[in-house]
């Protein structure tokens, strides 16, 4: 039975100028929750697992580190350590804790759960795989007293410090590992709410922290995967926040009074990898050939504007490190073919391109890699993917080529360059590329004290590296944050995570 129903002329105008001012004019108040789009959906809570920026973000308002970035620089201060001293050539460290600290379930915060936390993630090695490097440094860990910690080296580690400050080494309750399921207990300015697998995760103000009070009672993490919808949904004022990604995007808020912005260089690297393990590419002609298939700098400057700059290394320009010297291989299709025919590919060779689906920047890079390619002989599939389809895929590497990011989690070369090509075998190894020179290098460098020597030590290590050709480092993203001008005191951490701990809403 179909239900009907009717209203004047009079009505349906008084009710357009109402849906129109709603739509426009966003109702703000001191107590609303902040509503933050996300492209994904975070992948984990336990900060031991966290391997990507979606994760490590939420994470970052959740728990805390011993230390922390300072605000707006890429030193550290104390967080959850009041100070800290080395011993013996830096292979000891002795943190005195903060007093007075509790989890969100009213646990005490003390050095008997800073040594649970390093202990169950050390001893659970399948587990906790990618937990950085550090825990294959530490030799031991033990409590002098309640609120003093000591970590003993088994060798000078140069970004231990900076480590600490990383997600992945943020401090959980004691009761978080009791039970198989994970239990996300903090000490940070915001707890754990709820969540909805692929929709949403919420978070609501600790009333108890022991840092500044926290003044937004509620943070909404919400995926949204269109583009268009979450730039709806920012306008019409049902979001508060998100990152722009792209100059077309810029240009929709661009000018509009009710939005300010923050934008930051971010510490992150967006490459191109050949599977050196397989095919084709296990030749390193038929590598250096896709490099000049690629004008790279005026293709990433056109698609990217403002919003991200032509990446030469996997090192970005900003940290310490970066070789200055490296430069772009040359667009030159007749020598890409000359590389292609000494290497013995064969004309109508096939070969898989793996990417992110939901970035419309990448699948106008990968149209472009595909039409050059074809120009010389080689047929490339597309093969787009959600984000979490696509880290599967990469792990199990049964691409041909794949364009992904990565994030570090402290701004230091050993980062950039350690995990992604060190070990062959490494999850984030994308390439499968190993030589037995870089690793050396890579090893030897992070327990160098002496930067001039340390820094001599990493330019080598790149020019391996661009000599080899497993990447085509592609270009650094600036993170771009658009956000409602009546939020005040959010800012963007070294790792471009939005921080919520001393935000608020500007009252009428």
């Amino acid at each position: 039975m179909n239900s009907r129903f009717s209203i004047g002329k009079s009505g349906v105008a008084t009710g357009l100028v109402i849906l129109l001012i709603l739509f426009i004019i966003p109702f703000y108040a001191a107590d609303s929750p902040l509503i933050y789009l996300k492209s994904t959906y975070i992948s984990t809570l336990d900060p031991g697992l966290t391997s990507d920026v979606y994760s490590s973000e939420a994470i970052s308002n959740i728990y805390e580190g011993l230390v922390r970035y300072k605000k707006g620089s890429s030193r550290v201060e104390p967080a959850l350590a009041v100070s800290w001293r080395t011993e013996n050539d830096g292979k000891k460290w002795i943190f005195k804790l903060r007093k007075g600290v509790r989890f969100h379930n009213g646990e005490k915060f003390n050095s008997a759960a800073v040594e649970l936390n390093f202990r169950t993630r050390m001893l659970n090695k399948k587990k906790y795989y990618n937990w950085n490097r550090i825990h294959s440094h530490i030799l031991s860990i033990g409590s002098i007293d309640e609120y003093t910690i000591e970590i003993v080296l088994e060798k000078p580690f140069v970004p231990f410090l900076y480590s600490l400050a990383s997600p992945k080494h943020m401090i959980v309750a004691p009761l978080s590992y009791v039970s198989e399921e994970f239990r996300p207990i903090g000490t940070g300015p915001y707890k754990y709410f709820k969540s909805v697998q692929n929709k949403y995760l919420t978070v609501i103000r600790n009333e108890k922290y022991w840092g500044k009070e926290v003044r937004i009672p509620k943070i909404v993490f919400k995926v949204v995967n269109d583009v268009a919808w979450r730039m709806i949904q920012l306008k019409s004022g049902k979001a508060s926040l998100l990152m722009v990604r792209s100059s077309k995007e810029y240009e929709e808020i661009r000018g509009r009074r009710e939005f300010n912005t923050i934008s930051v260089p971010s510490v992150s690297v967006h490459y191109l990898a050949f599977n050196t393990q397989k095919g084709i590419f296990q030749n390193r002609n038929a590598r250096i050939a896709f490099a000049h298939l690629i004008n790279k700098g005026p293709l990433i400057g056109r698609i990217f504007q403002n919003f991200a700059s032509n990446s030469t290394t996997p090192i970005p320009s900003g940290i310490f490190g970066f070789n200055p010297d490296i430069k772009d291989r040359s667009f030159d299709l007749e020598k890409a073919g000359d590389l292609l025919k000494r290497g013995q590919i064969k004309k109508g060779t096939r070969v898989s391109l793996y990417y992110s689906g939901n970035s419309k920047p990448l699948e106008e890079i990968a149209g472009v890699i595909k039409k050059f390619a074809a120009r010389v002989g080689i047929h490339v599939y597309k093969v787009p993917l959600s984000f979490t389809d696509l880290r599967k895929a990469a792990g199990s590497k049964r691409h041909d080529m794949i364009m992904m990011g990565w994030s570090a989690d402290i701004p230091d070369p050993d980062v950039f360059l350690f995990d992604t090509f060190a070990d062959k075998n490494s999850e984030f190894n994308r390439s499968g590329y190993s030589d037995p020179e870089l690793t050396r290098l890579l090893n030897d460098a992070s327990g160098i004290r002496d930067n001039k020597k340390r820094e001599k030590m990493y330019f080598r290590a790149q020019e391996i590296i661009a000599r080899d050709c497993p990447w085509i480092p592609l270009y650094n993203v600036n993170d771009f944050l658009v956000f409602k001008n009546k939020i005040k005191g959010l800012y963007l951490n070294q790792l471009s995570h939005v921080i919520f701990k001393d935000a608020y809403v500007e009252e009428n």
